[in-house]
C-alpha cells in the first residue's frame, strides 16, 4: 500500500514540474529605443500603477544589464536581443556601413528585392526592406521553426521590426515618407484585412505638443535647455507638428509621444485580430519596438521637459497596452520583457551644468586628413587607400596594399597607435585583434568584427563626447561606455512576485532565456545565458 501511494506521489509530483501550464501562451518583447537603464527608475513615484509600475511589482529588475558590444546602435542593439549573439556573429554592425562593392552606404535591412507594398498613403516608392543582412537567427525564428507559435513584430522603425520579427515572423513599421503601417512582400502578398482596414481610415492630421502636466510638477523643469534648429517644430512647449501628409509632418510626429501611441495602437490590433495566445499548447510572440523616446532623446536630450513628458506618456500607453493584452490572453498567460537597444549621453547643456564640458566630435575632414598623411609619409600610400570613414569604422582599400607588397597587418596597426595619440580619439582599435591584451573595453569592441563589413579600424570615443562628425548637433549614442550600454532588463509576468538583481546580465540572455522557458533550441548564434532567476519565478507561478 505504501509503495502504491509513493508511486502516486512521485507520478504527481513529476506532473506538476513538467506541466505545460508554466510555459507562457503569450511572449511580448518591448524594446523602448534609448531607454537609458536608470529612468524607469528616475521617474518610477510619477508613474501610474499599470504601466511600468505593472512590471516592477510583478517583474523581476535586472538592474545591472547592458548591451555587450561596442557600437551601441539602434539596428546592433535590436539584433543583438533577437538573436542572443554579437555583431560579430549575426553581422548587424550598425544603421548602416560602408559596402566594398558597390562603394556606398549599405543600410542593415536594405534590400531591393523585397518590394514594400504600397498602401492608399503611398505617393514615394522607397528601397526594400527584409532581413536579409541578419546573419543568425532570432528568437522569433526558433519559435516558428518549432512550431511552438507565431510571431510578429510592430514599431516605428522599419529596422526594429525587422531584426526583431527575424527571417520567419511578420515585421510591420512606418512608413515616414509616405504615412501608414507597412511591410515588404517579404512578409506579406498582400496586407491583412485588419491593416489595410487601419491604413484606409488614418488620416495624418496636425497638432500641438503640449506638456500633460502642471509644469512644476517635472523633475526636468529647471534643467537648461539644449540648443538645436528646431525648425518649425520649436524649441519649447507647445511643439507644433504642420503640413500633413509630409516627410517634415512625419519627422515631427516621431518626435512625439504620439508616435508611441499609433505603435501600440496597431499592435492591439495585431494582438486582437491575430487571435494571439489563444491557441492550445503554443505560444505566440509579439515584439513591439517604441521608438519615440530616441527621436526626443536625440533633440533635446534624456534631461528635457520634452524626453520627461513623454516617457510619463508612454506609461500610460504602456498601461491601455497591457490591459489589451489581460483582456485578450490574461496577465498571467504571459511574460512580457522590456528592454532597450541602447542609452544615451546626458546632453551637453546638462553635462556643462554640473562642471562636465562637452567634447566636440572629431571631425570627418580631419581624420581624413591625417590618415591620408600618414600613410602617405610612411607606407607611401596614395589617397586611395581611405576607402571611408563611416564611424567607428574606417575603411581601407586592402588591394592598393597588397599590390605595394605591405601586411596589411602591419598598415593598420600602425595606423591605429597613430591614431589613438590624435586629439578627440580615446582609442583606436584594429579589426580584427590578434593577440591584443583584452581588457573590457577592447572586448566590447572586438564584439563588433564581422568579416567584410567592419572597418579595419575602430575609433573609440572620449567619454560624453558628441559621438559621430554628424552628431555634434544633437544628443548622441553609439559609444561602448557604461550610459550607452546601460538598459533595463525586466521579465514580468502576472503571477511574479516582484525581485531587483544587482548581478551584471547582457541582453544577449534574454533569448537563451526564453528558449529555456519554451523547452526549444536557442538561436544559431546565441551566446547568452538563461536567467535562473527567471525560470524559477515562472516555474512557482504554475
Amino acid at each position: 500500500m505504501k509503495k502504491i501511494v509513493y508511486f502516486a506521489f512521485l507520478t504527481l509530483s513529476f506532473a506538476v514540474c513538467s506541466s505545460p501550464t508554466s510555459q507562457p501562451k503569450l511572449i511580448v518583447q518591448i524594446v523602448v529605443d534609448q531607454l537609458r537603464g536608470d529612468l524607469i527608475e528616475k521617474h518610477q513615484s510619477q508613474f501610474g500603477k499599470e504601466g511600468f509600475n505593472y512590471l516592477l511589482t510583478h517583474g523581476i529588475d535586472f538592474h545591472n544589464a547592458h548591451q555587450p558590444h561596442a557600437n551601441t546602435t539602434t539596428c546592433a542593439g535590436h539584433a543583438s536581443i533577437a538573436t542572443g549573439s554579437y555583431p560579430s556573429l549575426h553581422g548587424i554592425i550598425d544603421n548602416e556601413w560602408f559596402d566594398r562593392d558597390s562603394k556606398q552606404p549599405m543600410y542593415c535591412v536594405e534590400d531591393t528585392a523585397a518590394k514594400i507594398l504600397t498602401t492608399k498613403h503611398t505617393k514615394t516608392i522607397i528601397t526594400g526592406r527584409s532581413p536579409k543582412n541578419l546573419s543568425q537567427s532570432t528568437l522569433s525564428d526558433e519559435i516558428i521553426l518549432a512550431k511552438k507559435g507565431r510571431a510578429f513584430s510592430v514599431s516605428f522603425k522599419d529596422r526594429a521590426a525587422i531584426t526583431l520579427a527575424g527571417h520567419a515572423g511578420k515585421a510591420i513599421w512606418f512608413d515616414k515618407t509616405n504615412g501608414g503601417f507597412v511591410s515588404s512582400d517579404y512578409y506579406y502578398s498582400s496586407y491583412p484585412k485588419w491593416l489595410e482596414e487601419w491604413n484606409n481610415h488614418y488620416q495624418p492630421q496636425g497638432f500641438d505638443w503640449q506638456l500633460s502636466l502642471n509644469n512644476t510638477t517635472y523633475q526636468n523643469r529647471n534643467n537648461k535647455a539644449f540648443k538645436h534648429d528646431y525648425g518649425s517644430f520649436g524649441q519649447t512647449f507647445p511643439h507644433h507638428i504642420a503640413n500633413p501628409p509630409s516627410e517634415e509632418y512625419f519627422k515631427g510626429l516621431s518626435r512625439t509621444p504620439n508616435g508611441d501611441k499609433l505603435t501600440a495602437e496597431v499592435a492591439e490590433l495585431l494582438l486582437k485580430n491575430e487571435n494571439l495566445g489563444k491557441s492550445e499548447q503554443q505560444t505566440d510572440y509579439l515584439a513591439v519596438s517604441f521608438s519615440s523616446v530616441d527621436a526626443i532623446g536625440h533633440q533635446f536630450g534624456p534631461n528635457s521637459l520634452e524626453a520627461e513628458d513623454n516617457i510619463l506618456q508612454l506609461d500610460k500607453t504602456l498601461a491601455h497596452f497591457f490591459a489589451a493584452i489581460d483582456q485578450q490572453v490574461g496577465l498571467n498567460n504571459t511574460l512580457i520583457i522590456l528592454t532597450a537597444d541602447h542609452g544615451v549621453s546626458n546632453s551637453p547643456a546638462y553635462l556643462q551644468a554640473h562642471g562636465m564640458a562637452e567634447i566636440k566630435p572629431v571631425k570627418t575632414e580631419a581624420i581624413t586628413q591625417f590618415i591620408n598623411d600618414y600613410l602617405k609619409q610612411q607606407f607611401k600610400l596614395p589617397a586611395q587607400t581611405l576607402l571611408s570613414i563611416s564611424p567607428p569604422f574606417v575603411y581601407l582599400d586592402h588591394k592598393i596594399i597588397q599590390d605595394q607588397r605591405l601586411d596589411l597587418h602591419e598598415v593598420t596597426s600602425s595606423l591605429a597607435e597613430a591614431l589613438t595619440l590624435q586629439p578627440g580619439i580615446f582609442k583606436a582599435y584594429r579589426l580584427p585583434m590578434r593577440g591584443q591584451f583584452r581588457d573590457w573595453l577592447s572586448s566590447k569592441v572586438n564584439k563588433m568584427y564581422f568579416p567584410y563589413r567592419s572597418g579595419d579600424i575602430y575609433l573609440v570615443p572620449p567619454p560624453y563626447q558628441s559621438y559621430g562628425a554628424k552628431n555634434d548637433d544633437r544628443v548622441s549614442h553609439g559609444s561602448p561606455w557604461q550610459y550607452d550600454s546601460f538598459v533595463p532588463l525586466i521579465f514580468a509576468r502576472g503571477n511574479f512576485a516582484a525581485q531587483r538583481i544587482a548581478r551584471p546580465v547582457y541582453s544577449t540572455d534574454i533569448a537563451a532565456t526564453l528558449a529555456e522557458i519554451l523547452l526549444i533550441k536557442s538561436p544559431t548564434g546565441s551566446v547568452g545565458k538563461p536567467l535562473n532567476e527567471v525560470l524559477q519565478a515562472n516555474k512557482q507561478g504554475e
